[in-house]
């Protein structure tokens, strides 16, 4: 009876195993399984991360889009306005010609300027701007107008901005007629790839070469004009402004920048600006003046800050006028130069190509002092491309780095502040040197931008 009741009875467990079975398979099949588990959830966290980040870097880029776009809207505004300021002072003047026109003092100068400056109080008014900076204004208009169109036109279509038009109107005085549309191909094709600070010495170079009066016969009338004045400004404090001769001012800044860091290295606690500050005021107070006619010329003698120009080869010798340049400052008389190049012993002299306008000459993973002078020279600023940090203050830097093969060379050298330094090497840009002294940098949303190099290596 027993064996007839077990008849349909499921064997058990046990039974339905091998008697080798071994109970720890299933534990390993379970590991397995969880490994399998977890790498596909790690899987679809970073697959969720990715599109994360991938969000983030499209919304960047549109919101970099929107923002040139923007600019560019605004840009085209901008002419307009413009347009509307030439136009309005336009039709002061024409008011007065008309409602006088049958006197017999129309149009007087007198008569003039009263409705010029009617209507510029009226534009003040409307805009709440103050009516000399509205005259300001209108003038600028007027030659962007009238003498300057082709940047006009380039600030209306977006390819500068209006601190690019004002750079170039404001080095454009005494340049005439075809000069005049040659100063503007050059600039405008500069301006399109640089910011305003860089293209200045871009238009001053190229306006003293186009301008129909010699720079020795201007740099002696702005010579004669040399002033020094003094500003009375709030809280016991005044302004003292010193119009001379650019080489003399260069020169006067960097022996004060100098003097300032020798006093900083003592562990002076006051700031770089009031130790310059401070030292101007104790040379002038303690020291001794210099009196007499010949003071301007003799002057440079006393010069022992550091200098540096360059001379067109064809002007040394005799064959060109063209000016020298002081490096980062602009054009400057030759007798000046050649004057300064035999009593400044500090003085880095280099001689451009006559035709290609290409320094000819100046005079380990460290580069040499002399090396280093002439990257600075070259340079001239910071070389990333919107940084107008003296090379002078830069740290010299290996575009390929020394550690992968990068070699110590010009080619493969370039100044970069201490900021762009650092975010050259941990700020996700990379930089590539196309040609000793112009560096291609991309920026970590695929921008490409391209550098120039400095306005006395180019044809300007």
């Amino acid at each position: 009876m027993e064996d007839i009741r077990n008849l349909g009875a499921a064997p058990s467990v046990e039974a339905a195993f091998p008697q080798d079975f071994d109970p720890g398979f299933e534990r390993e099949f379970d590991a397995e399984f969880d490994e399998m588990v977890a790498a596909w959830a790690a899987e679809q966290r970073a697959t969720e991360q990715l599109a994360f980040e991938r969000g983030e870097y499209d919304e960047a880029q549109d919101c970099l889009d929107r923002l040139l776009e923007a600019r560019s809207v605004m840009a085209a505004m901008q002419a307009q306005e413009q347009r509307c300021l030439a136009r309005l002072e336009a039709l002061a003047l024409e008011s007065v010609r008309n409602t006088g026109a049958a006197g017999a003092d129309a149009g007087s100068s007198k008569e003039r300027e009263i409705a010029w400056r009617s209507m510029a109080a009226e534009i003040a008014v409307a805009t709440r701007l103050a009516d000399r900076t509205v005259q300001s204004m209108m003038g600028r208009a007027t030659t962007l107008v009238h003498e300057l169109p082709d940047v006009l036109d380039s600030l209306e279509c977006g390819r500068i901005s209006l601190g690019h038009a004002h750079v170039i109107l404001e080095n454009a005085a005494g340049i005439e007629g075809g000069s005049l549309v040659e100063y503007q191909r050059i600039t405008l094709d500069r301006a399109e790839s640089t910011t305003p600070g860089r293209l200045a010495a871009t238009a001053k170079i190229t306006a003293a070469r186009l301008r129909a009066e010699s720079f020795e016969k201007r740099h002696a009338r702005a010579r004669d004009a040399r002033t020094l004045t003094i500003r009375d400004l709030d809280d016991g404090m005044s302004e003292l402004v010193h119009v001379l001769p650019t080489v003399y001012a260069a020169a006067i800044f960097d022996r004060l920048t100098r003097q300032a860091k020798a006093v900083a290295a003592t562990g002076d606690p006051r700031t770089r600006d009031q130790l310059r500050s401070d030292v101007a005021l104790d040379l002038p107070l303690t020291g001794e003046p210099s009196c007499g006619p010949d003071a301007p010329h003799t002057a440079a003698e006393g010069i022992r800050a550091e200098v540096s120009i360059l001379i067109p080869a064809l002007a040394l010798l005799g064959q060109s006028d063209e000016p020298a340049t002081l490096v980062g400052r602009g054009p400057i008389d030759l007798d000046t130069a050649c004057r300064l190049a035999s009593h400044v012993p500090e003085l880095i002299r280099m001689l451009s190509d006559p035709v290609t306008g290409l320094v000819i000459s100046a005079d380990t993973y460290r580069p040499t002092a002399s090396l280093r002078r002439y990257l600075q020279q070259r340079d001239r600023h910071c070389q990333f491309p919107v940084c107008n940090r003296d090379a002078r203050y830069t740290d010299i830097d290996h575009t390929v780095p020394w550690e992968q093969g990068g070699r110590t060379v010009p080619g493969n050298l370039a100044c970069l502040c201490r900021g762009h330094h650092t975010l050259k090497h941990h700020g996700g840009w990379k930089v590539k040197q196309t040609t000793p002294g112009v560096l291609e940098w991309t920026s970590p949303l695929g921008r490409v931008v391209a550098g120039a190099a400095p306005p006395y290596f180019a044809e300007a």
